[in-house]
């Protein structure tokens, strides 16, 4: 069994700055990374026969409570039927999946037991291009891998099937193969700002990993109820640049134009309007959907929600109340 290095502080002075950052990155979020091994059940016909043949994966995953929880990717333990996660010291458990995101591709997972290590979320680290980063995981069975690299981009959105798409992607030129997915992404300061989910077949260095300064809310919803409720407004637009007698008259110079506005939504509920202008949500200035979303995504279902709103000339304030988007759920297997 492979296990990840440690004692490196000991045999740091030799080294410079960089190799010192991504030893000490290791040694200390590399316990709380685990493998994850998964089985499931093909049936397929072979002449007169049908096998119903288990299939194996693997991934990874991260401890980040000590109480047993694991963070990994939704497409890492889709269709289990077993899961099993392998920890840093040998120790071999039966996973019980607790909920699934797949509009964040993230799961949690439980293992029986306490006192284990772990590596909670930075969710209020900062996260800029060009930074070093360190990621951990299990690539194609070599288990405990470290790579590292720098923060490629920000923000990026992949579409990864009908209807979903991961959006505040941090992109890397760390290595990340398959079965690295679910690892953490680690800075220089120790501190988990990502986790691993894709890579580009073909590509060198461009691999992608969950902003978890977005999906707190997501993570924090499966470990209490073991699903996502997911707010939303209702309404579709695009971002608007005001002109200069828009903008001395409500004091901003961009905002968001309502294009529609959903039937019995929350925004209906509320008064907005097609052709209003949306200068602000929750006190913060937005300028495009994809900021506007966030805010919202990042609310909690039944908060309310102050929004400016430049209605002709009149600027207003309205109060909408987020509801449930009512998006299907998964229902956790008891393994």
């Amino acid at each position: 069994m492979d296990t990840p290095p440690t004692n490196f502080e000991s045999e740091s002075p030799i080294h410079d700055a960089y190799s010192k950052a991504v030893m000490l990155a290791a040694e200390k979020v590399g316990p709380a990374v685990v493998n994850l091994c998964t089985n499931s059940y093909k049936i397929s016909a072979k002449g007169y026969f049908i096998l119903n043949a288990p299939q194996k994966g693997y991934g990874s995953g991260l401890l980040i409570h000590p109480d047993g929880f694991i963070l990994t990717n939704e497409h890492v333990i889709e269709g289990a039927e077993k899961i099993h996660a392998t920890l840093s010291d040998g120790r071999r458990f039966q996973a019980r999946l607790v909920g699934t995101d797949p509009m964040t591709d993230l799961a949690l997972l439980k293992i029986e037991g306490s006192g284990f290590p772990y590596a909670p979320p930075a969710y209020t680290a900062p996260v800029n291009v060009g930074q070093l980063v360190v990621a951990i995981g299990n690539p194609l069975g070599f288990q405990w891998t470290v790579t590292a690299g720098v923060v490629s981009a920000v923000h990026r959105t992949l579409v990864i099937g009908p209807g979903i798409h991961l959006s505040h992607l941090i992109q890397t030129d760390a290595a990340i193969n398959p079965g690295n997915s679910g690892g953490p992404l680690v800075n220089s300061k120790q501190e988990v700002i990502g986790i691993t989910t894709m890579m580009i077949r073909g590509a060198q260095g461009i691999g992608f990993a969950i902003a978890l300064s977005e999906v707190r809310s997501v993570i924090e919803q499966l470990m209490n109820d073991g699903h996502v409720l997911r707010p939303f407004l209702g309404i579709s637009g695009h971002g608007l640049l005001l002109d200069e007698s828009e903008s001395l008259l409500v004091g901003a110079e961009k905002g968001v134009l309502v294009l529609e506005v959903q039937p019995q939504s929350p925004a209906h509920m509320a008064g907005i309007q097609a052709m209003d202008v949306i200068l602000s949500a929750k006190g913060k200035p937005v300028e495009s959907m994809k900021e506007l979303s966030s805010i919202i995504q990042n609310a909690k279902v039944g908060e309310k929600i102050l929004l400016d709103i430049l209605r002709g000339s009149k600027k207003i304030l309205l109060e909408v109340i987020l509801k449930d988007k009512g998006l299907p759920r998964k229902k956790p297997k008891p393994f």
